[in-house]
This record gives structure tokens, C-alpha cells and sequence, in this order.
């Protein structure tokens, strides 16, 4: 809401994925609330339409700068127009309420695939990282287009 987007066009979120259980299910079910139900389910009940992932599971936790790493992850994405994947996830952990992620919008990626949107709506991805003393920072980012005068 404060981005000024509706939460059905992202369709990727670097999350902050530390691999707990408790912490992993707590921010999945916060993902699925925000980006696959109520009015985002409604507009748009495709499933599997959000990947998530977390930097971490390729190079570990970097403490005060997981944040960093998990946009610069997501810049990249943006550049070369592909949604990365994650690794060492087997067996996402249950929502809160006991759902499994495969009954939600949300997929973690676990291979290396075109990004694709619609025609006209640009890439977009939301950037979580929990900090230290629990400070929350959540970031969108979205691709830059130049546009274009038909010469």
C-alpha cells in the first residue's frame, strides 16, 4: 500500500528466509496474506504466481547486510529478466494455519526461469529484511522501461 501498487503485480519477493522453521512459516504466511488472498485472490486466482526465495540458501547470512544482498539478488533479476532460483529447500515449512505452500499464490523456485508479466505491467519485487532489535525493512523495486517514440 505505502509503494502505491496493487499486490496482485508482484510476482517475486526475495524474502529474508533465514531456513528456521518457526521464522520461515511465520513470513510464508504473511507473503500468502498479503499477495494471494482476499482481494489479490480475488483479481487474480492464478496459483503458483508469486516465486519466492532468499538469497541465504546460496551464500548464508550476512547479519547487518542480508538486506543488501537480497536486493542486489533482485537488481539482477531485474537486469537479466529472470526469476533466480533457490537451492537446499526440499520441503517448504507449513503456513501458520497449516496450509502448505502449494495451496497458495506463492512457489519457491527452485530452478532458473524467464521472467514473464503480462503485456504492459512491469517486473516487480519485494525486498524483506529483518534486522537486528527487531527492525523490519521491506523495499519494492520494479524495472526500468524507457519508453519508447516509435522512431
Amino acid at each position: 500500500e505505502h509503494a502505491g501498487i496493487d499486490p496482485t503485480t508482484v510476482t517475486l519477493v526475495e524474502g529474508h528466509g533465514t531456513g528456521t522453521p518457526v521464522g520461515d512459516a511465520i513470513e510464508l504466511t504473511a507473503l500468502k496474506n498479503v499477495l494471494g488472498e482476499g482481494a489479490a485472490r480475488e483479481s487474480n486466482p492464478q496459483r503458483e504466481r508469486v516465486a519466492v526465495g532468499s538469497i541465504k540458501s546460496q551464500i548464508g547470512h550476512l547479519k547487518s547486510v542480508a538486506g543488501c544482498a537480497g536486493m542486489m539478488k533482485v537488481i539482477l533479476a531485474l537486469k537479466h529478466k529472470t526469476i533466480p532460483r533457490s537451492i537446499n529447500v526440499k520441503e517448504p515449512p507449513k503456513m501458520k494455519d497449516g496450509a502448505t505452500i502449494q495451496e497458495t499464490a506463492i512457489f519457491v523456485n527452485t530452478k532458473m526461469r524467464p521472467w514473464f508479466t503480462p503485456p504492459g505491467m512491469p517486473r516487480r519485487a519485494g525486498v524483506s529484511s529483518f534486522g537486528f532489535g527487531g527492525a523490519n525493512y521491506h523495499c519494492v523495486l520494479e524495472e526500468y522501461e524507457p519508453e519508447h517514440d516509435g522512431s
